[in-house]
């Protein structure tokens, strides 16, 4: 009985470990990383490098057909600090990189940011976010940008809610979402 019990552990602690798993960064001893994202679920995954002043310096497209180890040579960006950002349609990972003369060194841990999931279907507006303690605004706008919905959540783990829209006109729509230091529109129509 003990054994069994050893073997669910062991089965269970591995699944919660590849359940979580994060792309990894892997600093060379040249001005280049390799980003393995052999462990992340989604299929399809956009890598930005980003510099200090918010610019876009590399963006790239990687996708399920192709090698999920990928090297990214810096040796024509200027010395500074940048943001490796790696992220899918549920979250985003972002790994700060101080890049010198002659090498490059990870500066942070990953940050990792769960995006809003927002889905429409027979007169309803499912809009899921995990928030962990952190504030959530959402409203839903009409064409002409009237609020026809708003909600400020402080502090909760997550918010989940279903919006009936069934009493609406067709039209256009979006939910906007302002979460993290960020915002995030869905626009639809019904």
């Amino acid at each position: 009985m003990k054994n069994i019990l050893v073997i669910l552990m062991i089965t269970l602690s591995s699944y919660f470990v590849q359940a979580e798993s994060y792309p990894n960064l892997i600093v060379r001893s040249d001005k280049s990383f390799v980003l393995d994202i052999n462990d992340w679920r989604m299929k399809d995954v956009e890598v930005s490098i980003i510099d200090n002043f918010g610019r876009i310096v590399h963006h790239d497209n990687i996708s399920a057909d192709y090698s999920k180890l990928k090297r990214y040579n810096l040796d024509q960006l200027e010395a500074g600090i940048y943001n490796v950002k790696i992220e899918d349609e549920l979250k985003e990972v972002v790994y700060t990189v101080l890049v010198n003369r002659t090498n490059i060194a990870l500066m942070t841990d990953k940050l990792v940011t769960y995006k809003p999931v927002v889905n429409v279907s027979d007169n309803k507006v499912d809009i899921n976010i995990l928030t962990l303690n952190k504030n959530v605004e959402v409203e839903l706008y009409d064409v002409e940008g009237f609020s026809l919905y708003s909600e400020v959540k402080k502090n909760a783990p997550k918010y989940a809610r279903r919006l009936d829209i069934s009493d609406l006109p067709k039209g256009n729509y979006t939910v906007q979402i302002k979460f993290n230091d960020e915002m995030y529109n869905h626009s639809f129509y019904k």
